[in-house]
């Protein structure tokens, strides 16, 4: 009977609008659903972080000025039926997540893939940066042959290398390895209170760090970095502190080998102009 059909209208990312946008949606919602007629044919479900809701109404009604929770919770218990909240990650949901976005973003090249001609062309040492030059970081977009900007990376010296070309990865081998997938899982369960799309962030900044990295160095350069390491860079610079560290370390320290600025590898070396390169591409990659 289409008389007792209902309708189900479901509101995603509501956390993601200003304070104002969130609670006049909100109040908009009660008013429509305190018709009677309204309210026995509409089913309404809101994706909110409860912290940004509650922060919404107290910043709007309350002035920010009264004790944590009060009277915020109030109102959301008025206006909302029920809640469910998602339970925080364990280690076998990280595991999970972990191989999910790792599986889709490894496309691995068969045997028998031609290597498009324009992923060949710089790879010769003709087009290999001069590290010396300290990398700027600047990103240039230049169209290619199918309408989509590639991400060129320029030096001080003004040379430049693309690490896209048209929608393809500058190398042929551009994956995360199983030796990193698993590091990563290792590491994202000491960071606690992920989510998945924290997960999925992290594996993306490290994928696009280790890219650039690769289009800089030469791959025995690369492989002369322990992956452990690489990955920990990526993860300490998502905090502000640790970018400063990372950035202090290198000013300070002018030898020609330095020591590396982390717990797990702090008896180890590295040549200058390398770690110089590391640290401005995980600056790139971080969230600040």
């Amino acid at each position: 009977d289409v008389n007792t059909q209902k309708l189900v209208l479901f509101i995603d990312d509501l956390d993601r609008c200003n304070e104002e946008i969130i609670i006049d949606i909100v109040d908009g919602l009660k008013l429509v659903l305190d018709n009677e007629e309204i309210n026995s044919r509409l089913i309404v479900v809101t994706a909110i972080d409860e912290r940004v809701l509650e922060k919404s109404i107290r910043h709007k009604y309350f002035n920010n000025a009264l004790p944590e929770n009060v009277g915020a919770k109030e109102y959301i218990e008025k206006f909302f039926l029920m809640g469910i909240k998602l339970n925080q990650l364990n280690d076998s949901d990280i595991d999970e997540l972990v191989d999910i976005y790792t599986d889709k973003l490894n496309h691995k090249l068969d045997e028998n893939s031609e290597i498009p001609e324009e992923l060949t062309d710089y790879n010769d040492e003709d087009n290999e940066l001069n590290i010396a030059d300290e990398i700027s970081g600047d990103i240039i977009g230049e169209i290619g042959t199918d309408g989509n900007p590639p991400i060129i990376v320029q030096s001080n010296n003004g040379d430049v290398k693309p690490l896209f070309v048209n929608n393809h990865l500058n190398m042929n081998s551009f994956v995360l390895e199983d030796y990193e997938i698993e590091y990563i899982k290792e590491v994202l369960k000491k960071v606690g209170l992920l989510t998945p799309r924290k997960i999925n962030m992290f594996i993306h900044r490290y994928l696009i760090f280790k890219s650039l990295v690769l289009t800089i160095l030469n791959n025995s350069q690369y492989e002369s970095f322990d992956s452990k390491m690489l990955v920990e860079i990526v993860i300490m610079s998502q905090k502000k502190k640790n970018l400063k560290k990372f950035r202090q370390h290198y000013i300070k320290n002018t030898d020609y080998e330095i020591p590396i600025p982390l717990d797990d590898f702090v008896t180890d070396k590295i040549n200058r102009e390398e770690y110089i390169i590391l640290i401005k591409f995980a600056e790139m990659v971080s969230p600040f």
